[in-house]
C-alpha cells in the first residue's frame, strides 16, 4: 500500500472541565485501504472520527495531530475547509444526510461542480442505482438500501480522498447490508480512496477491512491486519468480542458474554481500561498505562501480559470454534399459536398473502426476510396493532379477539398471553418515568396492586438486575440494561408468547450475547414461546428451533433452523444465507 492519506498521532479528546474521552489514538490510512474501527458503545469510535472531521460538539476539545497530507486538521478552521471535499462522512441513518424536502437529484446537485442531469444519473449508477426515476424521488419514497446508496452518492459528489462510514449498514437487512458494504469497498478500490469503517459488527469488519483497530473506553487496545487479529487476537478484550459473536455456521449451548460494562475513559486512566472485566488481569495491569506494544510484524496489542497468556487465549478460541450445541427437539401437541390464511393490504399493495404459521409452547420460531417482506406486519397483526383483511389467528385453540370488537375481559386475557419486545426499548419505556413507574403502569392496567415493590423486584431479578434500578430512569441505563427492563416489563403479566421484533439488532455484540442468553434462560424457566423477528441469520441460528422465510409477503420456506440454514432449498433463502458476512476473514493481497 502506498500513498499515505491520513496520519493520526496522539489524538486526545477532553471535555472543557478536563475529563478524558479519548486518549493517545494513533493510526494511518493509505490510498485504497479500508480500516475497521470496532468496539462497544462508549469505546470512543464515533468521538474519534468526529474529532478528525472537526465535528466535535461544543464543550469537547481535541489535541494531538491529525494530518491530511501536509495539513493539520486540528488547526482552527482547517477541517471545515476540507470537510465534504477531501474528507467526508457517511452516517448510519441516511436521513441525517438527506434533506427530506429535496429529491435525490437535488441533493446530488448541491455537491457537484457540474450538476447536469447526465452527471447526476452517472453518479447514481456508480452506487448501483440504475433507475433514472430515483432522481426525482424524495427520501421517504425510497427503501432503506436506496436511501443509503443516495447518501453514499452525495458523500462522493466532491470526489473525496477519504470516506468515513459510521455504522453504514446497521439498520439494513442482510442482503442490502452486503450490497452496501461491497459497494463501499469497490468504490474505495476503484477511486483509490481511503475508507474508515466504524462498526460494532465484527463479522462485517473482518470480512471487509484490510486492517482493524480495537477501541475500548477511549483507548486503542489492538491493531493489525484483519486476518491476523481474527486468527490470533493478542488482547483479552478482542478475544472477548470474537467469542461473543454468534456463530453463523452452528448453534452453541450458551453464547459467551463479556461480564460488566464499558467504563468511562476518565475512570480508567493510568492502567489497562479492560482490567476490571479481564479474567487474566494481574496487579501490574491496574497501574500500567495501555500502550500498544509489538506482537509480531504489524500486529500490536496494549496487553501487558500478551506473551504469558497468548497460548491460553488461543486454546480458548479453538475450543469455542469446535463447540456445537444439540439441535432442537421436535415440538409436539397442540400449537400455542396458529395463524392460517392471513392476508393484509395497505391500499392497493398486498403485504401479506396466505400466511400459515404455528408456534408451540416453549418453542422459538424465527421469522426472517428482507425489509418489506412482511415480518413486522405479521407480528403487529398478532398483537392487534394491525387488523388483517382475512385469515384466522388462534391462541390456545381460541380465536384471537379483534381489538375493535373484543370485550374488556377478552382483551385483558389476550394481553396477558402475548407481549411485545421492540428493537428500541425507548419505544416501550417513558424516558420521563422511573423504572418503578414504568412497572406501575402495566400492573395498574392489569388492575393489580402497584404499591408493593416485591413483584417489581422479582421481575428485575429475573432479568439479572437489582432492586436499585427501580428508582432509575431510562437515560441512566445502558442499552443492554434498558432492553432487560423492557423484557421484565413484558414479563409482568405472565405471557405465554413474547414477540421480539429486532430486539437485539441495535446492541453491541457482548450485550447482545447477554440478552440472547437471558431469553434462552427465560424460555427454559417459564416455558415461554418466542416469535423472533430479525434480519440477522446468525442470531436466528442461536435462538430459533424452526425458521420461516418470508419473501414479498409469502412464506417460501420453513423448517428446522439447522436444515434451512445448512441446506436451503429456495433460491431466495440461499441468497439470504450467502449474504451473511461469514466467520472466514476476507482474503487480501494488499500490502502495507
Amino acid at each position: 500500500m502506498s500513498g499515505q492519506l491520513l496520519t493520526v498521532d496522539n489524538l486526545v479528546v477532553r471535555t472543557e472541565v478536563g475529563n478524558t474521552l479519548l486518549r493517545d489514538l494513533g493510526f494511518s490510512l493509505s490510498r485504497g485501504e479500508t480500516i475497521g474501527i470496532v468496539g462497544e458503545s462508549g469505546s470512543g469510535k464515533s468521538i474519534a472520527m468526529r474529532a478528525i472531521m472537526g465535528l466535535l460538539p461544543e464543550g469537547l476539545e481535541a489535541t494531538g495531530e491529525v494530518r491530511l497530507g501536509e495539513t493539520d486538521l486540528l488547526r482552527p478552521g482547517a477541517a471545515a475547509a476540507y470537510r465534504g471535499k477531501r474528507i467526508t462522512m457517511m452516517f448510519q441513518d441516511p436521513f441525517t444526510m438527506l434533506n427530506p424536502l429535496q429529491t435525490a437529484g437535488e441533493t446530488l446537485a448541491e455537491g457537484l461542480s457540474s450538476p447536469d442531469s447526465g452527471e447526476i444519473v452517472r453518479r447514481l449508477e456508480e452506487v448501483g442505482i440504475h433507475d433514472p426515476a430515483v432522481v426525482g424521488r424524495y427520501p421517504f419514497e425510497l427503501s432503506g438500501g436506496l436511501r443509503q446508496r443516495v447518501g453514499l452518492a452525495a458523500a462522493l459528489a466532491k470526489d473525496p480522498e477519504i470516506l468515513i462510514a459510521d455504522e453504514p449498514s446497521t439498520a439494513l437487512d442482510v442482503t442490502t447490508q452486503a450490497e452496501i458494504v461491497d459497494l463501499l469497498g469497490k468504490t474505495g478500490r476503484e477511486r483509490g480512496m481511503g475508507l474508515v469503517l466504524i462498526t460494532h459488527d465484527l463479522r462485517l469488519a473482518f470480512s471487509t477491512c484490510d486492517r482493524v483497530l480495537v477501541l475500548y473506553a477511549g483507548a486503542l487496545l489492538e491493531a493489525g491486519r484483519t486476518e491476523e487479529v481474527a486468527a490470533q487476537p493478542r488482547h483479552p478484550y478482542t478475544l472477548g468480542l470474537l467469542l461473543s459473536e454468534p456463530p453463523a455456521d452452528r448453534r452453541v449451548e450458551e453464547l459467551y458474554a463479556i461480564p460488566g460494562a464499558v467504563p468511562t475513559a476518565e475512570s480508567v486512566l493510568g492502567g489497562c481500561p479492560f482490567a476490571a472485566r479481564c479474567e487474566w488481569a494481574a496487579s501490574a495491569c491496574l497501574d500500567t498505562d495501555a500502550v500498544l506494544r509489538v506482537a509480531d510484524a504489524a500486529h500490536r496489542s496494549a496487553c501487558l501480559r500478551q506473551e504469558e497468556i497468548g497460548a491460553e487465549m488461543n486454546e480458548r478460541q479453538e475450543r469455542r470454534r469446535a463447540e456445537a450445541g444439540r439441535g432442537a427437539d421436535q415440538a409436539t401437541g397442540a400449537p400455542l399459536v396458529r395463524i392460517s390464511g392471513l392476508t393484509k393490504n395497505f391500499g392497493e399493495a398486498r403485504v401479506l398473502e396466505g400466511i400459515d404459521i404455528e408456534i408451540y409452547t416453549g418453542e422459538c420460531l424465527g421469522l426472517v426476510g428482507e425489509s418489506g417482506s412482511g415480518k413486522s406486519t405479521i407480528a403487529r397483526c398478532l398483537v392487534g396493532l394491525e387488523r388483517a383483511d382475512s385469515g384466522k389467528i388462534m391462541l390456545d385453540e381460541a380465536a384471537v379477539v379483534d381489538p375493535a370488537t373484543g370485550s374488556a375481559t377478552e382483551l385483558a386475557d389476550f394481553r396477558r398471553a402475548v407481549q411485545f419486545v421492540f428493537q428500541d426499548p425507548y419505544a416501550t419505556l417513558n424516558p420521563r418515568h422511573s423504572i418503578r413507574k414504568c412497572f406501575d403502569e402495566i400492573l395498574h392496567a392489569d388492575q393489580r396492586p402497584d404499591r408493593d415493590d416485591a413483584e417489581k423486584t422479582a421481575l428485575l431479578e429475573q432479568v439479572g438486575l437489582t432492586p436499585a434500578y427501580l428508582d432509575r430512569r431510562p437515560a441512566q441505563l445502558s442499552g443492554g440494561e434498558r432492553q432487560r427492563i423492557a423484557i421484565a416489563r413484558a414479563l409482568a403479566l405472565g405471557p405465554k408468547l413474547l414477540i421480539c421484533d429486532e430486539a437485539v439488532s441495535a446492541l453491541d455484540v457482548s450485550v447482545q450475547a447477554q440478552i440472547l442468553n437471558l431469553l434462552k434462560q427465560l424460555a427454559r424457566e417459564r416455558g415461554l414461546a418466542y416469535l423472533f423477528v430479525t434480519h440477522d441469520l446468525a442470531v436466528v441460528r442461536q435462538m430459533a428451533d424452526r425458521v420461516a422465510v418470508l419473501d414479498k409477503g409469502r412464506i417460501i420456506e420453513t423448517g428446522p433452523v439447522n436444515r434451512v440454514m445448512d441446506a436451503p432449498r429456495e433460491p431466495y433463502t440461499k441468497k439470504l444465507v450467502a449474504s451473511l458476512p461469514g466467520n472466514v476473514v476476507r482474503q487480501t493481497t494488499n500490502a502495507d
